[in-house]
């Protein structure tokens, strides 16, 4: 399949619509038919929005269970089916409206969880096992919740996510191919790929923000200051409350 080629013999045409420049970048032409169906996500009921996520994990349980081979995908496609993604985005967009969920019973939901990836088999347990872990995590920590001693270091991570998202796969290439001539193996080396992949991304987005600024910075690396802490916790407030509001 044309599909699968190096970025240098496909046509540029799929290699931009598909972000075939680098397999890292699949995420991009999926951040993009997601923010495409955000507007009409945004117009559904809570209700609505419920049956959508249940549809969602159904299909992504129907593709993982072989779907996606009995319709030939190839690796290109199976990273880039909307359809595995949808429901992960759903349960983040969701999150708000659960945050009067006692944190004890989402703790106890991870715990439960955990050991069905390995009880259940594939693709069911590990399933269950993700998106618990999508719906709890965010609980645990909704929005406005503060860190004390990081809070700033957590907000400034977070406004620059997409730069190090963006940009690590660069870093992660260079860093592996440097760490391989030396006697690191195993763990360690995958540890230290990982630990030079994040650094110099999160340098690259700091860099630019010292020499650039936000406006140009965010243009070319799409890294932003974080609001102040003051507004941050406003406006999740007001998030909360405008969520329960709606219908």
């Amino acid at each position: 399949s044309p599909y699968t080629m190096p970025a240098t013999e496909a046509p540029l045409v799929e290699d931009f619509l598909l972000g075939l420049a680098l397999p890292h970048y699949y995420f991009i032409f999926v951040l993009v038919l997601l923010l495409l169906a955000t507007p009409a996500i945004g117009c559904c009921s809570a209700r609505a929005l419920k049956v959508l996520l249940c549809i969602s994990i159904l299909l992504h349980l129907a593709f993982k269970a072989g779907l996606e081979f009995a319709l030939g995908f190839n690796t290109t496609w199976i990273l880039r089916n909307p359809f595995i993604w949808l429901g992960f985005f759903l349960c983040g967009w969701m999150s708000p409206m659960w945050t009067a969920v006692p944190k004890w019973k989402t703790i106890v939901a991870l715990l439960v969880t955990m050991p069905m990836q390995i009880l259940i088999p594939y693709p069911v347990g590990l399933l269950i096992w993700m998106y618990a872990a999508v719906i709890c995590v965010p609980l645990l920590f909704p929005p406005g919740t503060r860190i004390p001693g990081c809070q700033r270091a957590v907000m400034w991570l977070s406004a620059n996510s997409y730069t190090v998202f963006l940009y690590h796969a660069f870093f992660l290439e260079a860093s592996a191919s440097w760490l391989n001539h030396t006697s690191l193996e195993g763990t360690v080396l995958y540890v230290s790929v990982w630990a030079i992949s994040i650094s110099c991304s999160v340098l690259l987005a700091a860099t630019a923000l010292a020499v650039l600024g936000p406006v140009v910075g965010g243009l070319i690396f799409g890294c932003s200051l974080p609001p102040p802490a003051e507004a941050d916790v406003d406006l999740a407030k007001q998030q909360d409350v405008a969520q329960w509001q709606a219908p």
